[in-house]
Order: C-alpha cells, then sequence, then structure tokens
C-alpha cells in the first residue's frame, strides 16, 4: 500500500511503500513534521522553541524598527519556511519645524538618517549647520538656533 503524508509532513520524499508482514500486521510508517529551521528576521530578536509544523515562533522588532506592532507570532507553514515577517525602520518624516532655521532632508528620513539644520542669519553663527538624526522613536534628535550672542561691550 502507498502511504502519502499529510501537508506539513513529510517520509524522505511524497510517498512512502508499506507491506503487510506475515503477523497480519503493516510495516511500519512515519510522517515527521516538517523543519523550518532557525527562525531568522532580520532587524529583530526571533524566539521559536521548536521549530518544526506547526509550530510557532515570536518577533519582536529591534528599537527603531516597526512591523505594525511591537511583537508577532509566526508560524512554521507546511512548507517548511517560517511565515514572512520583515521589520521596517520607523520614519520620521520630513515635517520638521525649526525656529530661526531650515530643514534639508537627504532621500531618506527613516531611523538612523540624517538631515541638515541650517540656521538663519543672526543665529548661530551666522548660518552654521547641525546634523540631526532620526531616532529609534520615530522623532528627530533635538535641534535650535538660538541668536548670536555679542556680549556686553567693553
Amino acid at each position: 500500500a502507498t502511504i502519502t503524508c499529510s501537508s506539513g509532513y513529510t517520509a524522505n520524499g511524497a510517498t512512502q511503500i508499506i507491506t503487510c508482514q506475515a503477523t497480519a500486521t503493516w510495516s511500519s510508517v512515519s510522517c515527521p513534521a516538517v523543519d523550518c529551521m532557525a527562525l531568522v528576521v532580520g532587524n529583530a530578536a526571533s524566539v521559536a522553541l521548536n521549530t518544526r509544523y506547526p509550530s510557532v515562533g515570536m518577533v519582536t522588532c529591534n528599537p527603531g524598527y516597526t512591523a505594525n506592532g511591537a511583537s508577532r507570532n509566526v508560524s512554521c507553514l507546511p512548507s517548511g519556511k517560517w511565515e514572512t515577517f520583515t521589520c521596517s525602520p520607523v520614519d520620521c518624516g520630513r515635517r520638521l519645524t525649526v525656529a530661526q532655521g531650515n530643514a534639508t532632508f537627504g532621500s531618506s528620513t527613516t531611523f538612523q538618517q540624517t538631515a541638515t539644520i541650517t540656521c538663519s542669519s543672526g543665529y548661530t553663527a551666522n548660518g552654521a549647520t547641525q546634523i540631526i538624526t532620526c531616532q529609534a522613536t520615530a522623532t528627530w534628535s533635538s535641534v535650535s538656533c538660538p541668536a548670536v550672542d555679542c556680549m556686553a561691550l567693553v
């Protein structure tokens, strides 16, 4: 007789042949669960106590990355692969108001990317620039453009 394993289980190939023994019993057959191997997700911490179908692992994105939630369960699929899961960098956006200054953004405004702040004339050394960074909290690092201090005339 031919045995076909259920989805998510394998028998060193798709099918196994069993035979009727002289003892009036069938030869042994096994269909072990497929192994999804290690659960690895970029920019995340992942835990899978068991890697065989239908196990569930947990993924938590690293600070500065998001997956529409803080953590999520990921299933080992019948195909022997883990369910797709991506941790994307948070985005600080291009909306930044700097009193007495202007922001210039690069091509990306995501985690660890930078922007340049140019202060208006008369503020912080007449147009000196400052570099700010998109932080893990999806906010830009602090910036200010204080007025230049001419000090007291002696």
